[in-house]
């Protein structure tokens, strides 16, 4: 578990805030607006936009460090010559991003520095917080307890700077990290009340990246004992990353600590699954730090199954993979060696396993000493393992001094365990049970230390709900009584305006008293001569009524008949085409079926109404397209589009728009979709600037490219021409051979009658792609 927990920390990744990357056009096309734009602000933010490329532009090339250091100079001059203190600010923060990267501590803090008091001074509270991140990357966790607590506290900085603009992302990342640095410290109660917090305010705009929250959640649970919390919260941050498709190498830390939940409760298989999906994160990244931590967890797992040579044959692959890197410590050889040791000691081939051992040995005399208690660990088990008492005895002795060292009560109680079992083996019984004694002494310690740890820790989280909860008692005392010295000094208001509104309303009403009594006389005296006037007037205008009631109805009679009497011209010539084997001939009774089937819908529409002199278009079109539609039998593969404007119109303009439209959609039943062909016909009747547009488009075979439309002396065209010049109105044909044809009629508004705003009318039948 040491190892293990080890791993986990080596696996920390706290986030970072990158700048956006431009893709080589992009920042030709930003270099060009630069040399465009005049001298003023816009230029200015140009200058930091592509200068910012060029900082976090992928790898390491001094040449885009220059350049980003001359496009922020050239920005800093010219906020100089505008009196433009904000991107002054901007381009300091931009010269701090450059000289971190190119390793310039000193000179970065001071441009920061500087970067912070401007817009400290300026009151910019958003840039102000964005300088507080960039500063926060100077003070790295693993140097100095100062620099991890100056992070801390920029961080905290960052995020009120940013609840002041409610930038809410910018606040939950602050707390994201802030939960990851006390995780760090083992500050247990704080990272959970920080990262839930975080999680609170993604959920609130709906940011869906949320797995890094979930896996520090799920971390911090394992570390405090709550296995099942730790393993909730890691298969959300899994269900998360996979649902968003995310192959970062955040994924890749993820997995591992999913894998190290499992482990620690003794679950070998899903462990082994899921370090297997970090590896493979961490290989397409070629991410090889990380890589040497996942072999040791893939390595003890398949241990843990009993398949030692699955293990040696997969540690040996990696290894020829990914070699050793060269450093002055040796740490990926000796990560490698441990490995080797462990795997060929649970074979008992000792051979091997003594020859990597003594290398391993041998390179730790350079090792950091951070490393000597897992490399002699390595070592004490294999030597007592392979009966090399005396060589144990002597790692033994090391192991207990860097153990006193620490004063870590774990690590001692590894010392006198280790110490008990070379003992016992050599058969020193009463020295073996003091060390015995000394290891449960420890081991009593750890336990009593995390016990008190543990208590210490919900100590912090109780005062700290507490607090938060006499807080919420505080303000909410506090909006009581702002409440209620409101609603005092709104009745007080009130009573003042009452009091004066009732003596004004006195004064009012005794004037207009004496006003309506002078009007009243005088209303007397109109009202007998209204009287008279409007009985004259009612009896005229219930003549009239009745005149018009007679002429409406007679109006009605006449499209009746007439509708009737077209009808009977259809069914006669239904009945003699089933005398006529032509095809022609009965291609000219169907034609002529249509148009009067056309005209009969407009008197069919106008008897049914009540107003009997004008045309629902919408209604008219769509029962005349389905009445072509069934008639042709053709919905089974044709669709209809349309886009009608409701409008009435009258039974001049609708007549020969109802042929002209009769016409039109037959043609493109007839022609534009030969065989079984689908396809799309649109109809838009539209208006604008006082004209109506008909439009008729298919997308179907179009006419041959020889005929000339315009001189075509066809019975359909000729009557569309008639027809739109009876409208006094304009036919244009767009003919696009095997793309479709597109027939459009422009004819003035003559006073149309719209009675609300614009809709689309659709067939019911109809389902637009």
């Amino acid at each position: 578990m040491p190892t293990l927990l080890w791993l986990l920390l080596g696996f920390f990744v706290s986030s970072a805030l990158l700048g956006q990357h431009l893709t080589p056009p992009e920042a030709r096309q930003l270099a060009e607006a630069i040399r465009q734009s005049p001298p003023d602000t816009h230029r200015v933010t140009l200058l930091l936009q592509l200068a910012r490329h060029h900082v976090f532009k992928p790898g390491e090339v001094p040449a885009d460090l220059d350049s980003a250091r001359a496009l922020a100079h050239q920005a800093a001059q010219l906020s100089r010559q505008l009196h433009d203190s904000v991107g002054l600010g901007r381009s300091y923060w931009l010269y701090s991003q450059a000289d971190r990267e190119q390793g310039e501590r000193e000179r970065g803090l001071r441009y920061i520095d500087q970067a912070i008091a401007l817009f400290t001074h300026l009151y910019r509270p958003e840039d102000l917080g964005e300088a507080y991140l960039e500063k926060r990357h100077y003070y790295s966790i693993y140097t100095t307890e100062e620099d991890f607590y100056e992070r801390m506290h920029l961080l905290e900085q960052a995020q009120v700077a940013f609840s002041q603009t409610h930038n809410v992302r910018r606040q939950a990342e602050c707390l994201q990290e802030l939960g990851d640095l006390h995780h760090v410290i083992s500050a247990f109660p704080q990272a959970i009340a920080h990262l839930k917090e975080a999680l609170r305010l993604y959920e609130s705009i709906a940011f869906p990246r949320v797995q890094g929250v979930y896996d520090l959640l799920g971390s911090i649970y394992n570390i405090m004992g709550d296995t099942r919390e730790g393993l909730r919260y890691g298969l959300l941050a899994v269900e998360t990353g996979e649902m968003l498709q995310d192959s970062s190498s955040q994924m890749s830390t993820i997995y591992n600590r999913l894998g190290l939940t499992y482990y620690n409760l003794s679950e070998w298989e899903p462990a082994l699954l899921y370090f297997r999906k970090s590896l493979a994160i961490i290989q397409r990244n070629q991410d090889q730090s990380n890589l040497i931590y996942l072999d040791k967890n893939i390595v003890n797992t398949l241990l843990k199954l009993n398949r030692p040579d699955e293990a040696l044959a997969f540690h040996e692959a990696l290894v020829r993979q990914y070699p050793a890197r060269e450093s002055p410590e040796h740490l990926d050889r000796l990560q490698y060696l441990m490995s080797f040791v462990t795997i060929h000691q649970v074979l008992k081939q000792y051979d091997a396993a003594q020859r990597y051992c003594d290398e391993m040995l041998a390179l730790a005399q350079d090792a950091a000493i951070t490393y000597h208690r897992y490399i002699y660990h390595i070592a004490i088990r294999f030597f007592l393992d392979s009966r090399q008492y005396e060589r144990a005895r002597r790692y033994l002795q090391l192991f207990q001094q860097h153990a006193e060292l620490s004063s870590e009560p774990l690590y001692l109680a590894d010392a006198a365990y280790y110490g008990f079992k070379l003992d016992s083996a050599q058969g020193n019984f009463r020295a073996a049970l003091d060390q015995y004694q000394h290891y449960k002494a420890w081991q009593d310690t750890v336990f009593n230390e995390n016990k008190s740890k543990q208590i210490a820790q919900l100590q912090i989280q109780y005062e700290t709900d507490k607090k938060d909860q006499e807080l919420k008692l505080q303000q909410q005392d506090i909006r009581l009584l702002t409440q209620e010295r409101d609603l005092q000094a709104s009745r007080l208001q009130q009573a003042a305006l009452t009091r004066n509104v009732s003596f004004g309303g006195l004064a009012l009403m005794l004037l207009i008293v004496g006003l309506l009594f002078n009007r009243y006389r005088l209303k007397q005296r109109s009202h007998r001569q209204l009287q008279a006037q409007q009985e004259e007037i009612q009896q005229k205008n219930q003549s009239l009524e009745q005149l018009v009631g007679e002429k409406e109805w007679l109006l009605k009679e006449i499209h009746h008949r007439v509708k009737n009497n077209l009808q009977i011209v259809m069914s006669l010539l239904n009945s003699q085409s089933a005398y006529i084997d032509n095809a022609a001939a009965l291609g000219a009774i169907r034609e002529s079926q249509a148009r009067m089937q056309a005209m009969a819908l407009i008197h069919q529409k106008l008897y049914q109404t009540e107003n009997v002199a004008r045309i629902d278009m919408p209604l008219y079109i769509q029962d005349l397209v389905t009445y072509l539609r069934d008639s042709f039998d053709v919905a089974y593969r044709l669709h209809f589009r349309l886009d009608v404007v409701p409008v009435e119109l009258d039974v001049a303009q609708a007549v020969p728009l109802g042929l002209i439209l009769n016409e039109g959609i037959t043609n493109a039943l007839k022609y534009a979709f030969p065989g079984e062909t689908g396809g799309t016909i649109s109809l838009v009747l539209s208006q604008a600037n006082g004209q109506f547009r008909l439009t008729i488009a298919d997308d179907g075979v179009g006419l041959p490219a020889e005929l000339e439309v315009a001189h075509s002396r066809s019975l359909g065209m000729s009557l569309m021409q008639g027809l739109s010049q009876q409208l006094n109105g304009q036919l244009q044909l767009d003919n696009r051979p095997g793309r479709g044809l597109t027939l459009l009629v422009s004819f003035p508004d003559e006073n149309a009658f719209q009675p609300e705003p614009s809709r689309q009318v659709a067939l019911p039948w109809h389902h637009e792609s």
